[in-house]
C-alpha cells in the first residue's frame, strides 16, 4: 500500500488534501442549497411569525394558552404549508400581523453566494473558475485558455506528483530499468500548445543559443546522443569557430 500525500505545513506525515483546506466554502455551498430547498418547500416566504393579540370584553390584551398555540400552528400548517397549496388566501379571524424574521431571499443573494464559494472551492484545486460554471465573461477564446490552464497549472503537477512516487515505489519492483511516463502528446488541450512551443525553440537552436537537448527537455522529450553540442547553420559563426582554428568554442557547424 503506498500512502500519496500532498504538503501540509503542520503534518508532513499525513499531508493535507485541498478539499480539507476548502471545508469551509464547501459546507457554505451545500448550506447554501440546503436552505434553497428548504425555502421552495415553504413556498419561498422566508422565516417569520403570526403576531396574535387577542383581547377581553374590555378590551384588555390577554395571552394564549398552550392548546390554543397548537391548534392556531395546525391550522396554518394545515392550509397554508408545502409547496402545494402556495399562493393560497389566508383568511384570518382575529388580530394577526405577520412579522419577518431574518433577510429576505434578495437580500441574501444566494446567487453570489454559491457564486463565491464554487470559486473558492475551484481554486483550492487550481482549477479556473469558468470550468465550473461561474458566470462571467466568457468566450471561446478564455475557455480554451482555461482548458490549457487546467491542465497546466492543476492535472500535470499532480500526474507528476503521482508519477515521481510510483516511479520511486512501483517501478523498482519489477526491474531497475523500468520507469512509468503518461503519454502527454496524446492530450487534445496540450497539442497545441507543444506545438507552438517547438515553433519557438526552433530558431533558437538553430541560432546555437539553446542545444537540442536543452530544447527537448523544454518539451518533455528524452535527450538524444550529441544533443548537448551548440549547432548553427554554415555561414551564421566566424570560419575560426568551425574549422577549430584561433578562437575556437564549442560551437560546430551543422552540415
Amino acid at each position: 500500500m503506498k500512502h500519496f500525500r500532498l504538503w501540509n505545513p503542520l503534518d508532513d506525515h499525513r499531508g493535507q488534501s485541498p478539499l480539507r483546506a476548502a471545508a469551509v466554502k464547501v459546507d457554505q455551498h451545500n448550506a447554501s442549497a440546503r436552505h434553497n430547498l428548504a425555502l421552495l418547500q415553504n413556498d419561498a416566504t422566508p422565516r417569520g411569525a403570526f403576531i396574535y393579540s387577542p383581547r377581553d370584553d374590555a378590551g384588555r390584551v390577554t395571552t394564549l394558552d398552550e392548546a390554543q398555540l397548537r391548534e392556531i400552528k395546525a391550522s396554518l400548517n394545515q392550509e397554508f404549508g408545502g409547496p402545494s397549496r402556495s399562493g393560497r388566501i389566508s383568511v384570518l379571524d382575529g388580530d394577526f400581523q405577520w412579522q419577518q424574521i431574518g433577510m429576505n431571499p434578495a437580500d441574501m443573494d444566494y446567487a453570489a453566494l454559491n457564486d463565491s464559494s464554487a470559486r473558492d472551492v475551484a481554486l483550492a484545486f487550481g482549477v479556473p473558475p469558468q470550468l465550473v460554471g461561474i458566470p462571467g465573461a466568457m468566450t471561446f477564446a478564455n475557455f480554451e485558455q482555461a482548458r490549457l490552464a487546467l491542465w497546466q497549472e492543476a492535472i500535470m503537477p499532480a500526474m507528476r506528483r503521482t508519477l515521481v512516487d510510483l516511479n520511486e515505489w512501483l517501478a523498482p519492483l519489477f526491474g531497475e530499468d523500468l520507469r512509468l511516463d503518461y503519454d502527454w502528446d496524446s492530450i487534445p488541450s496540450l497539442a497545441d500548445q507543444r506545438r507552438t512551443e517547438a515553433r519557438t525553440l526552433a530558431p533558437l537552436v538553430q541560432a546555437g543559443i539553446l542545444t537540442r537537448n536543452e530544447a527537448r527537455r523544454r518539451l518533455g522529450l528524452e535527450p538524444i546522443a550529441h544533443g548537448d553540442i551548440a549547432t548553427v547553420r554554415p555561414g551564421e559563426a566566424p570560419l575560426a569557430a568551425m574549422t577549430g582554428g584561433p578562437g575556437r568554442t564549442e560551437t560546430t557547424a551543422e552540415t
